[in-house]
């Protein structure tokens, strides 16, 4: 799975740069004018918990604001520190191992040491598979095991298959599944899969996403989420088109 950095990165680079690069440390902003935003996310493969937070001035797309004291972030108890990339700018993050945690109790002390306290319970799910092999002549279908989603919920689900080129260099091809709610199951169109994929192996990743609600914020408000990663499972496709038009860029 992509780990929430990549997935930051992407999402500011296709907003052409909406997201501000720049840091402005929090005591020299208004307290009222911190905008939060949360994920915390489980993956099965490693069992570890990763927190990620994020604060800007403003709005999402304001400067990022690095926590001088007494302004700091509390999860869990832990003090979490913070990094800069480019791009995103300042970010605070902790990966925690061999750990679930089902519930986070995240601290944010504003420059004024007001605090907000919310919290995000993980939403966890897996995958039953009965076959590995891909039949690209039908639809693939697998069942899941999670709570009903609720209304800001989503489950994502892709095939993805790593498949050389021209050039010599691999390339990424990754196909969506749709879920059913009703049937709890995530099907994979024939038509979606027969002339993207080659015969070969393939993974299956499926990523339950509960979006919360802040418990607590300032007047410009942040976003909070959970992401529970399943297990990846190894594929392997048959019935594909030929492996030779995958050299084809």
């Amino acid at each position: 799975m992509k780990s929430i950095l990549q997935i930051l990165v992407v999402l500011c680079v296709g907003l052409n740069f909406g997201c501000s690069m720049e840091t402005v440390d929090s005591d020299l902003v208004n307290p009222e004018k911190i905008h939060q935003n949360y994920i915390v996310s489980y993956d099965a493969d490693s069992a570890a918990t990763s927190i990620w937070a994020q604060f800007r001035l403003g709005s999402a797309f304001g400067d990022t604001i690095h926590l001088v004291e007494p302004a700091r972030l509390i999860v869990n108890n832990k003090k979490i520190h913070s990094t800069w990339f480019p791009v995103i700018g300042t970010y605070y993050s902790e990966r925690i191992a061999n750990t679930f945690q089902d519930n986070v109790v995240i601290d944010f002390y504003g420059p004024d040491e007001s605090l907000f306290r919310n919290q995000i319970g993980m939403k966890p799910i897996t995958v039953n598979a009965t076959s590995t092999e891909v039949n690209t002549a039908s639809n693939y279908v697998v069942s899941v095991n999670t709570d009903s989603l609720e209304s800001r919920d989503a489950i994502e689900a892709t095939i993805s298959q790593n498949q050389p080129s021209s050039n010599g260099e691999s390339k990424w091809i990754t196909v969506s599944g749709s879920y059913s709610p009703s049937k709890k199951t995530i099907t994979f169109y024939s038509s979606n899969m027969k002339d993207k994929f080659i015969d070969g192996m393939a993974t299956l990743d499926v990523v339950r996403i509960h979006n919360g609600h802040l418990q607590a914020a300032t007047s410009v408000g942040g976003n909070i989420r959970s992401e529970y990663s399943a297990r990846t499972i190894s594929l392997e496709i048959t019935n594909a088109r030929d492996t030779t038009l995958a050299n084809n860029p």
